[in-house]
């Protein structure tokens, strides 16, 4: 308004429109409006008495690309290193560029007129971040970087105060196991530190409780300091964790109870400690399992034991190793278990991604325990290149410009956005199993698996993403709404949109004298029910706007998702209480749907063999992802979503499903439309005799 108070915010929908939900006073306005990739607009705007339509165009903002060198700030010479350049508005990667390490040259893709965090990394030395503003065609920026073994963050998750109580220690049928006690808190965060930092390694400490994971991807190498706590971690952590870890990240996580807290969290364990089981804690001096691994012998070589001085349950932990582990140290008592876990994601020996120390680091001999502590880091850090590449093509259907798709690829966690002709490559790889995505705001996802060989070259990667349109079809028939009657009254709404449902909005204009007396549904032509309204409310209010955006629906809107949209839905309201009337003034369904000629339901000419879960796309994802799955014969198909604790979150099918290949759109709500926070989540597919399961990443 004039006196510059904001008074309101929206985000238009595909197709550009907004509603401003609350009336305003007739008068001048200045309204602002922002689109990354666009220039900014501000226009003065004059609000008319009644309904006001205004049209406003946004300009494409010029862009420009950052061009320079990086070099050592210790003798000059040209750095082979990578460009990463992120939003400052989201923090999500605009772009990542390599420079030519023969000369240290970089030039980044088309970056819009916008301000960009820059963030240069190189290997063994500390990376850089810099603000840059892009306001020109070209802006040169050089970097000099200094040397360091390493740049890492430690993450420490011991106790702040000086005698910690530990209660007594019971088993998985709560047999007691070990006595309580109460022994000084080992922080063996700061004696991790004090020896990395011996070591040469630049180190960042931070508590359990204030550390960001948007900043991980800063350091080379993340470490988790449990020491001797016997309450090891929390939910959050975990969760961020293993969001970590999925997307490729290098972690060393410490501690002597972290096993025996967390195994049965069957995700955290598989996934970030690589364990199928703890068996037990005192188990002696810490030995050599393979003395051919990098983490005992390169760059020191470990010939074991290592005296621990045992103290209590919380400084060592024997476990069982998962398969797609290694077992690289065990202990003197029980040989079979191990007492450190590497995990590497590729066949190169060099190097890897994941290292459990299963035992309290402080609780170690010294003068041994700091050669251990420098190999699992060196391994952790060393960087590692293949001899296979993927390249290919992303076609946005229907546009001649396919530039702006982000292409992920997993394991590896290296992403490249598309110029212009759709192309991507990615080098340097490994002969593996990865997972490709492409994802774009406003348009589908795609995902292809990859088998990868030695030195393949593999060429002609296809994907093809469409656009997520919207339709929008309303009616005003000024309906009463008979009092006290339990048959209700029914609106019919005429729906001509040959398409599969990927998203559900309903506008409500109902005036009431009573809304706790309403029960309102929506009924779509398949039969299925959703409960929009369930005697909330009171006197003195009406109900109007739109669900889920604005008004809370009693369901989930989720449960049409993947039905034909074409057809008659009605909406049935019910007044099931005495002395009240009121009006259904107008009512709208808003659908968003797959453009393109795509459907929900692929070619069914070649019905499936079995029952499958074929995956999810895009995977990690933010905020829809599409669930893939096939049926061989028509049956009764149950599809919902759990968090990591096993709560269910939704359910996105509950009905009979016909024989063929099918898709279903969550858009990461729960049953009440909620929006659930970042994290794993698994999705679970219940048949006749058969339950399937998977997993997905939200990540924001």
């Amino acid at each position: 308004d004039p006196a510059g108070t904001p008074l309101f915010e929206l985000i238009t929908d595909a197709a550009g429109t907004f509603t401003v939900p609350d009336e305003l006073a007739v008068g001048y306005y200045d309204i602002y409006i922002t689109k990354f990739g666009y220039l900014a607009s501000q226009t003065l705007y004059f609000l008319l008495y009644g309904a006001n339509d205004p049209t406003f165009a946004l300009v494409q903002a010029p862009s420009g690309v950052l061009t320079g060198t990086v070099t050592s700030a210790e003798d000059g010479s040209f750095l082979d290193a990578t460009i990463g350049v992120y939003r400052t508005d989201t923090g999500e990667q605009y772009d990542e560029v390599a420079t030519d390490p023969e000369t240290g040259i970089y030039t980044t893709g088309a970056l819009p007129y916008f301000a960009y965090n820059v963030i240069v990394r190189s290997y063994r030395f500390v990376p850089q971040s810099l603000a840059v503003t892009v306001a020109s065609a070209s802006e040169n920026i050089d970097f000099a970087l200094e040397p360091t073994n390493g740049d890492l963050l430690i993450i420490d998750d011991n106790p702040r105060h000086e005698m910690v109580q530990h209660p007594a220690k019971l088993g998985k049928h709560d047999q007691p196991l070990a006595e309580a006690y109460a022994a000084p808190a080992a922080r063996s965060a700061s004696q991790i530190q004090a020896d990395l930092e011996e070591l040469g390694y630049t180190t960042t400490t931070e508590s359990i409780g204030n550390t960001d994971p948007a900043t991980w991807g800063i350091y080379d190498l993340v470490i988790v300091a449990s020491g001797d706590n016997t309450g090891t971690l929390n939910t959050a952590i975990m969760g961020q964790l293993v969001g970590h870890v999925v997307t490729g990240g290098k972690l060393l996580i410490e501690g002597g109870e972290v096993a025996y807290d967390h195994q049965n969290d069957t995700v955290f364990a598989q996934t970030v400690l690589h364990i199928d089981d703890w068996n037990h804690d005192s188990s002696g001096s810490l030995t050599v399992a393979d003395p051919t691994h990098y983490v005992m012998s390169v760059p020191n070589v470990i010939n074991g034991p290592i005296a621990l001085s045992y103290n209590g349950y919380g400084d060592a932990d024997a476990v069982t190793v998962a398969g797609d582990a290694a077992r690289v140290g065990s202990w003197t008592s029980y040989p079979s278990d191990g007492s450190v876990v590497a995990y590497d994601a590729n066949p190169a020996p060099e190097g890897g991604q994941i290292v459990f120390f299963a035992f309290n680091y402080n609780a170690l001999a010294t003068g041994e325990r700091e050669g251990l502590l420098h190999n699992a880091v060196n391994w952790l850090i060393t960087p590692e290149f293949g001899n296979s590449s993927i390249a290919g093509a992303v076609d946005l259907a229907g546009e001649s410009d396919d530039s702006g798709v982000l292409v992920h690829l997993m394991p590896a966690d290296v992403t490249v956005v598309t110029n212009e002709a759709g192309t991507f490559l990615f080098d340097g790889l490994f002969a593996t199993d990865y997972h490709l995505t492409a994802t774009k705001e406003g348009w589908t996802g795609a995902a292809v698996d990859i088998a990868l060989g030695q030195d393949e070259q593999l060429t002609g990667v296809e994907m093809t993403l469409y656009p997520i349109l919207s339709a929008e079809f309303c009616d005003a028939p000024a309906l009463d709404i008979p009092d006290n009657s339990p048959e209700g009254v029914d609106a019919l709404l005429d729906v001509a949109l040959a398409a599969t449902v990927g998203g559900v909005e309903v506008y409500l204009d109902i005036s009431h004298t009573y809304i706790g007396d309403l029960v309102i549904d929506l009924i779509s032509p398949d039969g299925t029910t959703v409960r929009l309204h369930n005697n909330q409310g009171g006197a003195g209010q009406d109900i109007v706007g739109w669900y889920p955006l604005e008004l809370l629906p009693y369901h989930s809107l989720d449960a049409f998702i993947g039905e034909e949209a074409q057809g008659t839905w009605r909406l049935h309201l019910v007044d099931a209480g005495p002395w009240d009337a009121g009006t259904l003034n107008e009512w709208c369904l808003r659908f968003s749907y797959i453009g393109g000629g795509a459907t929900a339901v692929g070619d069914e000419a070649e019905l499936p063999a079995v029952l499958s879960l074929d995956g999810n796309f895009p995977n990690p994802f933010n905020p829809m992802t599409t669930i893939r799955f096939s049926v061989p014969v028509a049956q009764q198909i149950q599809l919902a979503v759990f968090d990591l604790r096993g709560q269910r979150i939704t359910t996105l099918i509950d009905r009979q499903v016909a024989a063929g290949h099918h898709t279903v759109t969550w858009t990461g709500r729960d049953d009440h439309g909620r929006q659930v926070s970042s994290g794993t989540y698994f999705y679970r597919m219940v048949a006749p005799g058969k339950t399937l399961t998977s997993k997905m990443l939200l990540l924001k």
